[in-house]
């Protein structure tokens, strides 16, 4: 790189730091704004992909300097490590050119390590537990809730329906506790996908070229996918008698994991015959709404996904 370009890269780096320190800020203190939050890697991205690693990591580095002083060291900590680490990591193998599904799992698996690196040095720092304040949160929701069911009990609700629902309510306070891990896994490839996703858009409107993720109806599993679930499932089944982790919570967590991954090849696979038939987009719209919200459509499209690992029935 010659020193015009250099120069360019630098400022360019500098120029990116500055709007996601504005970017950021705005978004902090404007709650209901707050949820964009989650798309500052792309402009990084974009950087990384332009101009290389060297630039986004610097770009990082003074944008963290920048909003340090204004938000502190522990929110600056928590989202630096948690967006800053997968927008490296994601700028890097979009300027190496991998593909596009690698990038995707790259980035997820950045966004999940600097989460869990984010969460246990804010606990170091401040002797918060993030996970332990998100729980606490359920509960107290729980609390409100008992509150209003006093009020039905007043209004002359029977008491064995009170019973019920609050045996209900600790119980799925019990359950979301127990998938808060699949929660974060779930969570970080979804990050990593839509900021990918935008990512792309704006590279490709800018002029430069990059491979997108594929159309929904030809996304597939790897063949050796399903032998890969079963091994885990073996692997899982072991753990029980050997006490290393909570059995109850391994097993949850694998459930909704895998559940979710078979339901997005369904998906695919509802999507490709859809569009092979040339079904209309309202229809089509409509059809994935109504399998959705349906709990049997779910388990359907899964079990529709787990056969075309196994059979592969768009022959593709």
């Amino acid at each position: 790189m010659d020193k015009q370009k250099k120069t360019r890269a630098l400022v360019e780096a500098v120029l990116m730091a500055t709007l996601v320190s504005i970017f950021t800020i705005v978004l902090i203190y404007i709650p209901i704004l707050t949820p964009v939050i989650f798309l500052i890697p792309v402009p990084f991205m974009i950087l990384g992909k332009r101009q290389g690693t060297h630039f986004t990591i610097l770009s990082v580095i003074v944008w963290a300097m920048v909003i340090i002083s204004l938000i502190g060291p522990i929110q600056t900590m928590f989202i630096v490590l948690f967006m800053g680490v997968s927008a490296i990591v994601m700028g890097y193998m979009m300027d190496k050119k991998y593909d596009a599904f690698k990038i995707l799992v790259g980035g997820a698996i950045a966004a999940l390590l600097g989460l869990a690196l984010s969460i246990t040095f804010v606990k170091l720092i401040s002797g918060v537990d993030v996970i332990n304040q998100v729980i606490e949160q359920m509960r107290m929701a729980t609390e409100l809730q008992m509150k209003q069911m006093k009020m039905y009990k007043n209004m002359g609700m029977d008491l064995q329906q009170m019973k019920e629902l609050e045996e209900r309510l600790e119980l799925s306070i019990e359950a979301m506790a127990m998938t808060i891990p699949a929660g974060m896994i779930i969570g970080s490839v979804f990050f990593a996908q839509i900021n990918y996703v935008i990512a792309v858009r704006i590279l490709k409107k800018i002029g430069t070229e990059i491979e997108g993720l594929p159309p929904l109806r030809y996304i597939r599993l790897p063949k050796n996918f399903f032998m890969g679930t079963v091994l885990i499932a073996v692997l899982t089944s072991i753990t029980q008698y050997m006490g290393i982790v909570n059995f109850e919570t391994l097993v949850i967590n694998e459930i909704l994991i895998f559940r979710l991954i078979y339901f997005v090849q369904g998906l695919a696979v509802v999507s490709y015959f859809l569009n092979h038939f040339k079904i209309k987009k309202i229809l089509r719209i409509f059809i994935y709404i109504l399998l959705i919200l349906s709990g049997s459509g779910v388990f359907m499209i899964a079990v529709m996904g787990l056969i075309d690992v196994l059979f592969n029935l768009r022959k593709l």
